[in-house]
């Protein structure tokens, strides 16, 4: 049995990677598991509570927290790039005294050592 961990670095509405992804989840046997799901660089833009996708295309977050659901892992978003492109959950609203949340609450802000600590504890690490 392995352990997977996601890394998705590229903006979920470029190109296929996310779906790519999504796929992997869905093929994956039973007696494998996802255990995170992290989204870094452009990634992290899945985890803006704020867009609403144009009609006929899929909201690749609500596709996320879906999958999440389903097969119980956790979904993640760099704090670092999470900031710099204006999304904060009500922690970082308060502690940079910003005017609203942006993220959605379901995703946590993490930094580099949950990646890392991927790496180490888990059986494989995934980047797409």
């Amino acid at each position: 049995m392995a352990t997977y961990t996601l890394l998705l670095t590229h903006s979920p509405f470029n190109d296929c990677r996310h779906l790519l992804a999504q796929r992997f989840i869905e093929a994956l046997p039973a007696e494998h598991s996802i255990r995170q799901v992290f989204l870094y660089n452009e990634a992290v833009m899945v985890a803006n509570a704020c867009q609403q996708p144009a009609q006929g295309q899929v909201n690749m977050l609500d596709q996320w927290l879906s999958l999440a659901d389903k097969h119980s892992f956790t979904v993640s978003a760099c704090i670092a790039n999470s900031l710099r492109r204006g999304l904060v959950d009500a922690q970082e609203r308060e502690r940079y005294e910003l005017p609203a949340v942006t993220i959605d609450e379901r995703i946590s802000l993490v930094g580099l050592g949950e990646i890392a600590e991927a790496y180490i504890n888990g059986d494989r690490v995934l980047q797409f």
